[in-house]
């Protein structure tokens, strides 16, 4: 694999690299606003700013756009989102047909990405 592929790739694991970010980006999938994160979610533990990063970082990676006030999850963004569910399916049940289906998903993705910097 390329050296920038790999490095695309760390960068959009990274933006979900942690529970809090990964917290602010099925918030964002689910419609909830910003200023509400720390409403819904008292253990957050995170400041404003920090949860601009997080989001600007996601932007960044055209996993979420902003449309009018609100952020809503694009295309790719809606693929990580499919990759938490089946991340959680593989390591609740551990079968191997489940982690085949992860494994295909996440050719899937890398797919996308491939697609994604050839247009560039």
């Amino acid at each position: 694999m390329d050296e920038d592929y790999l490095d695309e790739v760390a960068r959009h694991w990274k933006s979900l690299s942690t529970l809090k970010r990964v917290k602010v980006f099925l918030y964002l999938s689910e419609g909830v606003p910003p200023s509400q994160f720390l409403e819904e979610d008292e253990d957050l533990d995170v400041t404003r700013p920090t949860i601009q990063d997080y989001i600007n970082d996601f932007k960044e990676l055209d996993m979420i756009e902003k449309q009018g006030r609100n952020y809503v999850v694009t295309e790719k963004g809606e693929e990580f989102e499919d990759l938490l569910e089946d991340t959680e399916r593989v390591l609740k049940d551990r079968d191997r047909q489940e982690l085949e289906e992860f494994e295909e998903r996440a050719e899937q993705l890398r797919e996308r990405l491939d697609q994604d910097e050839h247009k560039e």
